[in-house]
């Protein structure tokens, strides 16, 4: 008897034509077996024409993919409407970003955020310029945003060019208005490319074009019904490539602001439906209401916590310090104790017990505690000390220790200003 096709893997149903060599990265091409990932391609147009519309102007072009998340596959594309925005007089970029089925939650998030003009974060938090819907039955939302570099693109000598204070300011008075996020840079526009003048450059495209596998009667190959998987899959590669000629420019920097980008995850606890394998920055407080009965009524400390590394990791540069890929989550705990070094609370001790964990409330004196390793080498003294003060109040383990974003956005502020009047 064959067998059912739902318990089949969708990729038995296809094969690559060829397979590449090197670190390239891919969604899976099981995501678009029920739908939960929208199919998109190089040169795709959108919105969706309507029917017997024989006027209706396309008002975006995809050029190349940018990455994959999450909830959500996100394309580089041209603005075909705009071609007077920038002092180079060619089109806009923007980023469309194409969540999965049914996620809707990012749209509302930013709609409300449209609605807080004037707030302190305002400035530090990316703004969505449109969005529509694709798919058979609408199914998939569409966000569209100005295109941002990943800090993790920067070198560090390019790190040394930004004003770092004034870039730690700004995403702590984001962190104001959100729960979490990335962070990105905005770029202006005179230093983008247009689309033919750069991608014309490109060795590109890095794809694995996707072909059905020959039917055979002794294996189901049908895959499910209505099933549409892409032509190809494309790598994240590409728009690395483009970063770094946009960061080229010599005056790129200059003007470049940090933006808050990502609200996929924000206000979020459970699993995401598409796993990931990144960084992630968690609270001590998400593992204790992981493994024991404790629950912690306010997420405000732990946007303080994921605060504390980042501005860690932006004074510092990469370091792999509190960040958990693993999911044991005693492990990823009892290393959060051990490194920061300050007292554990007794009711977070005992529930521990109850489930056979033992960590010690005072840490581990034979380990090195977190804050001798910090070096915050991109600050000098003594603005470096100031820094290292104010992460230790916000890396504490009991969270209602921890100062408010409030707080910790005054202390940045005289930071800056004692550090501007020497």
């Amino acid at each position: 008897m064959p067998p059912n096709p739902k318990s089949v893997p969708i990729s038995d149903y296809f094969e690559s034509f060829y397979s590449l060599d090197g670190n390239f990265s891919f969604e899976n091409l099981d995501y678009y077996a029920d739908g939960t990932l929208f199919p998109v391609h190089i040169g795709d147009l959108f919105p969706p024409k309507p029917e017997a519309d024989e006027s209706y102007l396309y008002r975006y072009k995809v050029l190349l993919k940018i990455g994959h998340g999450s909830y959500s596959t996100v394309w580089l594309a041209l603005d075909l409407e705009d071609d007077t925005s920038n002092l180079t007089g060619s089109r806009t970029h923007v980023a469309l970003k194409f969540l999965s089925r049914g996620k809707d939650k990012e749209l509302s998030l930013y709609q409300s955020l449209s609605k807080e003009e004037g707030s302190l974060g305002q400035e530090s938090v990316v703004r969505l310029r449109d969005s529509f819907r694709v798919g058979l039955r609408n199914e998939h939302t569409v966000l569209v945003f100005d295109v941002l570099i990943p800090w993790t693109f920067l070198n560090q000598k390019q790190k040394e060019r930004l004003n770092l204070k004034a870039t730690v300011f700004q995403l702590a008075s984001g962190y104001i208005d959100l729960h979490q996020g990335n962070i990105a840079l905005k770029i202006s526009p005179e230093f983008m490319f247009s689309g033919d003048e750069f991608l014309g450059e490109l060795n590109f495209p890095d794809v694995i074009p996707i072909l059905p596998i020959p039917y055979s009667k002794e294996r189901v190959r049908r895959p499910p019904p209505n099933y549409q998987p892409p032509k190809y899959l494309m790598s994240n590669n590409v728009f690395l490539d483009f970063a770094k000629e946009v960061l080229s420019h010599k005056d790129a920097l200059s003007t470049a602001k940090l933006q808050i980008i990502d609200l996929s995850n924000a206000y979020q606890n459970t699993p995401t439906e598409i796993p990931v394998t990144k960084r992630t920055v968690r609270a001590p407080e998400s593992f204790m209401e992981e493994l024991t009965s404790l629950r912690f009524h306010s997420d405000r400390p732990a946007d303080i916590w994921a605060l504390a590394v980042t501005i860690f990791e932006i004074l510092s540069g990469p370091k792999d310090i509190l960040y958990f890929a693993s999911r044991d989550s005693a492990t990823a705990l009892r290393s959060i104790i051990t490194q920061i070094a300050t007292p554990v609370p007794e009711p977070w001790t005992k529930a521990l017990l109850e489930k056979d964990i033992v960590v010690k409330r005072e840490g581990d004196a034979t380990v090195q505690p977190l804050w001798e390793k910090m070096g915050l080498t991109l600050v000098d003294e003594p603005v470096r000390g100031r820094y290292l003060d104010l992460l230790r109040k916000m890396l504490v383990i009991n969270p209602v220790d921890r100062p408010t974003c409030e707080e910790v956005c005054l202390c940045l502020s005289k930071i800056m200003k004692e550090s501007e009047a020497k």
